[in-house]
């Protein structure tokens, strides 16, 4: 029986180490992380700043008990701070170091996509963080105010958009075509997100805007994959048949749904 054990236990390493299965790790872990930038850190760290205390935290309700509006530009500007630093980051990753690369090209996406499409959401509905820091300071936005900042919400989604394509093009290898990326890491970081909020007892509200800050911001990823570059005609990556990334990115995920997941409330 020891030596099948031992001859299994390789081909197991193999199949949680292939290409794939790193790509749907790396796409969940950067799924998960705006998220937690976004509702934990940005609005968080500013909540304690103003002499607060969070009552509930989830992966999209946050509540302070100092009702400062100062403390809804926490978690916009702590988005696009993690996106510019991953993107700078990823300029000094060694090319061969793939799944680093690609997790920070897709957290860039996704802190990105979110707060571009937000924008935008935000002065059209006239709701949302946005639309309340200005309504709570200086009186509900104008149509220019409204439009101003829609275009630039617009203008950092199409940024994004191109700066994705350009990244996943640079990853990408016949082992995994840029499509098959793009489309692999929004199924995988949309039905993260959407599982966590699913056992929330927050309400239906919480599970919908969860999905929309990933999945609908994101649809570029799957709707609109960059193409297979014809060059690539073998692998550049170095295969790493190791259990580590999707035993870490699973742990990462476990511990996501027992807490933004289901909501953190306290009195």
């Amino acid at each position: 029986m020891k030596p099948t054990t031992r001859r299994r236990l390789p081909k197991l390493g193999q199949r949680l180490g292939s290409p794939t299965t790193n790509l749907v790790a790396v796409a969940v872990l950067a799924g998960i992380t705006p998220v937690i930038a976004h509702e934990f850190v940005g609005h968080g760290s500013v909540c304690l700043a103003v002499g607060g205390h969070p009552t509930v935290v989830s992966t999209s309700m946050f509540w302070c008990t100092t009702p400062e509006p100062v403390i809804a530009v926490g978690g916009p500007a702590m988005n696009l701070l993690l996106g510019l630093t991953c993107l700078i980051l990823i300029r000094r990753a060694r090319p061969t170091n793939r799944d680093v690369r690609l997790y920070l090209a897709l957290v860039t996406a996704f802190a990105w996509f979110w707060e571009g499409g937000y924008a935008v959401q935000a002065m059209l509905f006239r709701a949302g963080d946005l639309y309340d820091v200005f309504a709570a300071t200086s009186g509900p936005p104008g149509p220019a105010v409204s439009a101003a900042i829609a275009t630039a919400g617009a203008a950092l989604y199409v940024l994004t958009a191109r700066l994705t394509r350009t990244s996943i093009r640079g990853i990408a290898d016949t082992e995994l075509p840029a499509p098959r990326i793009s489309r692999v890491a929004w199924i995988s970081a949309t039905a993260a997100v959407a599982i966590a909020a699913a056992r929330s007892p927050l309400g239906l509200q919480n599970f919908v805007n969860t999905v929309m800050s990933i999945g609908v911001a994101g649809l570029p990823l799957l709707l609109a994959p960059p193409r297979a570059d014809p060059s690539q005609s073998h692998s550049t990556h170095p295969r790493a048949d190791s259990t580590a990334l999707p035993v870490t990115s699973l742990i990462a995920f476990a511990a996501f749904a027992c807490t933004l997941g289901h909501g953190l409330i306290w009195q």
